[in-house]
């Protein structure tokens, strides 16, 4: 599920952040954690700006199901309802933001991605403007369908549509469901440029092993997935850190 909270005050939005989420109508006073996937803000008249935070949900039980129960029955399977929204937490000096790194390597699984969507677009942007380090910038997503890509290929347009993001910018997408690879259409023009989608599952070791020969400056890798695709990550970076300077980050969601 993707949901939008439309945030009437004005909040700063940082890579790493999440909120609790509140909908009395569906969980009654309880509060629920999730990564902050997206942020917005958009101008609606001299003094009045309209901030949106958008969550990419996973359905599991008691909360989620309900929500997703609720809105599968609805028109259009769109529903608005009250929230209430605590925090954002996180980001700022609390998180490691990745801007120190001249080689970033982000590996997310499924719905993984929310976490790391603000960094790609962080980093992208900040290299635009030349304050940060990073000059090689990879993202390694493996989804189980071709459809789960639609989660954030409007998001992902946004930031491959920024100036010079080709310099830095690499995709590869790993769709572990047999599918016609060659039928896939994510996105169109020269962003597809910086995509490529591959069958099966990635070689991790071998992954890390050839960014960090090709590493510029010191190589942060940052895990937002699976205990296996953690465990395998960490492996990963252990065994070239011998040679080479790389800073391995796990997020997994234990708020």
């Amino acid at each position: 599920m993707k949901v939008d909270l439309h945030i009437p005050q004005p909040w700063t939005f940082e890579p790493g952040q999440h909120i609790f989420l509140c909908i009395p109508a569906v969980g009654w006073w309880t509060f629920h954690p999730f990564s902050v996937c997206w942020g917005d803000v958009q101008q609606e008249g001299e003094n009045l700006r309209r901030v949106t935070f958008s969550l990419l949900v996973r359905r599991r039980t008691g909360f989620t199901d309900t929500l997703f129960q609720r809105t599968l029955k609805a028109t259009d399977c769109r529903i608005t309802i009250p929230a209430i929204v605590e925090g954002p937490y996180g980001g700022g000096i609390a998180t490691n933001t990745m801007e120190s790194y001249g080689t970033v390597l982000l590996f997310s699984a499924g719905v993984g991605i929310s976490h790391q969507l603000p960094f790609i677009q962080r980093l992208v942007q900040g290299h635009v403007k030349g304050n940060v380090a990073v000059r090689r910038l990879i993202l390694v997503w493996i989804v189980r369908k071709p459809e789960h890509l639609d989660w954030v290929r409007l998001w992902m347009a946004q930031i491959l549509g920024i100036e010079k993001c080709r310099e830095v910018l690499v995709i590869r997408i790993f769709i572990t469901i047999p599918c016609d690879i060659k039928e896939i259409r994510w996105l169109d023009g020269p962003s597809a440029a910086v995509v490529e989608i591959l069958a099966g599952r990635p070689d991790v070791a071998l992954v890390v092993r050839k960014e960090a020969s090709r590493q510029i400056g010191a190589m942060g890798v940052l895990v937002c997935g699976t205990g296996s695709l953690s465990d395998d990550v960490r492996s990963a970076c252990r065994k070239v850190q011998s040679t080479s300077q790389v800073d391995y980050i796990e997020e997994s969601f234990t708020w």
